[in-house]
C-alpha cells in the first residue's frame, strides 16, 4: 500500500478509502470506532456508524498518499499518510472492524476475536 494515493473517501455506516494502484483499486472499509491523528497531532476517536458528521478530519486524507500500512496478526491496523496524519483501528471481539479488498479477489478481514483472514485468487 505504500505510495498509493487516496483517490476517494466515502461515508455510509462506515468510512471507505479507495486507493489507485497500477493493478486496480483497493478499498479499505472501516466500520468500527478508530483513532485518527491529523497532521496537527491531536488524536480524535471517530465513529463511522454513530457519528458520520464527526468524520470530517479524516476526509483530508483524500489528497495524500500512504506512507505505511500495517495489519497485525491480532487484527489491528495502523496506517500513516504523507501529510503526517495516521489512523489506528483496534481489533474486536465481536465484529469485523475493518476489511481491505482489491484486485485478484484480494480480501483481508480483521475477524471477530482478534485475528486476520486473507483470501485471494492465489489462495482459493
Amino acid at each position: 500500500m505504500a505510495g498509493l494515493p487516496v483517490a476517494q473517501c466515502r461515508v455510509d455506516y462506515a468510512v471507505t478509502f479507495s486507493f489507485d494502484a497500477p493493478d486496480g483499486i483497493y478499498d479499505l472499509r472501516i466500520s468500527e470506532d478508530f483513532a485518527f491523528v491529523p497532521a496537527e497531532g491531536v488524536e480524535v476517536v471517530l465513529s463511522p456508524e454513530t457519528d458520520p458528521t464527526g468524520l470530517g478530519p479524516v476526509l483530508a486524507c483524500t489528497r495524500t498518499s500512504v506512507v505505511e500500512a500495517l495489519a497485525f496478526d491480532d487484527g489491528h491496523l495502523t496506517m500513516s499518510f504523507a501529510d503526517g496524519s495516521r489512523l489506528m483501528v483496534d481489533s474486536s471481539q465481536e465484529y469485523e472492524p475493518w476489511m481491505l479488498s482489491g484486485p485478484a479477489k484480494l480480501l483481508v478481514v480483521s475477524t471477530p476475536g482478534g485475528a486476520l483472514a486473507l483470501w485471494s485468487e492465489e489462495t482459493t
